[in-house]
């Protein structure tokens, strides 16, 4: 645009700022009913920025430095005269905790929604949790107990006294296991087969 108009850009940066500072002071503000509150992550010297927004006309409203409860109470009290916090309805925020707490103290019947994409996060995490430790449960089971190991031993006898009482009943009867058991053939019968 500086360009096309012959002037300097710090010419035209004055003049668009002086427009708008024209057009907030003019313009009608739409009453706060519904708030949005957020943090934008700068990096790692300024870490946090914090976001206050109307909901309902999707315009942001405030800015303030770092995450911080402190932050957004100056919020509520250099904003006090332009918006009333009784009026506040409801305010969606992540799950972070100062927040919470500034919007209770400044607001009186204003219901708290948490961001949907913070309890989906927390959902996801529990889940997780759960996974791992049935993975864990089933790769790792706990150790056998003495008194599992005595059920152990004690069926694996009960199965070879009843084995034992078959053959002993084969025997007496003078039968041949290719006759109990036709199905099977005996390893010099495979080999001619």
């Amino acid at each position: 645009m500086a360009r096309a108009l012959g002037l300097s850009a710090s010419t035209v940066r004055a003049i668009d700022l002086r427009y708008l500072k024209r057009w907030a002071a003019e313009r009608r503000k739409p009453v706060l009913r519904q708030m949005g509150v957020d943090e934008i992550y700068l990096g790692k010297k300024q870490k946090f920025l914090t976001a206050v927004s109307n909901l309902e006309s999707r315009e942001p409203l405030w800015f303030g430095e770092e995450r911080k409860r402190e932050t957004l109470d100056e919020f509520f009290e250099k904003q006090r005269s332009a918006f009333q916090p009784s009026a506040i309805r409801g305010a969606c925020v992540d799950m972070w905790e100062p927040f919470r707490q500034s919007i209770e103290q400044w607001t009186r019947n204003c219901g708290i929604v948490y961001d949907k994409f913070h309890i989906m996060q927390h959902a996801a995490s529990v889940v997780d949790e759960v996974r791992r430790a049935e993975f864990f449960r089933k790769a790792h089971p706990h150790p056998v107990q003495e008194s599992s190991q005595v059920t152990l031993a004690t069926e694996a006898m009960r199965r070879r006294s009843t084995l034992c009482q078959r053959q002993r009943r084969w025997q007496e009867s003078g039968t041949s296991r290719a006759e109990r058991e036709p199905h099977r053939r005996s390893r010099s019968e495979s080999a001619l087969a």
